[in-house]
């Protein structure tokens, strides 16, 4: 079993050992001064260059912004996965699998979750007297 990383609740990152052990991890930073003497040429060459740099598809990068936006309404809410879905009649893996990209919610979907980040509240009230 590989090493692996798990990010808590806090935010931090620990790094997870195969024995089950944990320690703390600081996520390196980029050296963004070394970046500003590279012209745009050699900056497009260099993460070219990157192995570990796959480029998105356009349809890996839709699936990203609105994984975000997503979770940015979910999260504006105050709510939970757990919460979010129960109040809003989501299921919670659909959700999960909106929020980390893995599935796209469709055009009827998305207006819902606009309507919910709007008026969260009185969408609520409406499903709980329905």
């Amino acid at each position: 079993m590989p090493i692996s990383f798990k990010r808590l609740a806090d935010g931090s990152f620990v790094r997870v050992f195969p024995d089950g052990r944990t320690e703390p991890y600081t996520l390196p930073q980029p050296d963004f001064q070394a970046l500003d003497g590279l012209s745009d040429d050699e900056v497009t060459a260099a993460a070219e260059a990157d192995p570990d740099a796959v480029p998105m598809t356009d349809e890996e990068f839709s699936r990203g912004l609105v994984a975000g936006q997503v979770a940015r309404i979910r999260k504006a809410t105050g709510l939970s996965q757990n919460k979010f879905a129960n109040r809003y009649g989501i299921p919670v893996g659909t959700l999960r699998d909106w929020e980390q990209g893995r599935a796209r919610p469709d055009g009827p979907t998305l207006s819902y979750l606009k309507v919910i980040a709007a008026m969260p509240d009185q969408v609520a009230q409406v499903l709980k007297a329905g």
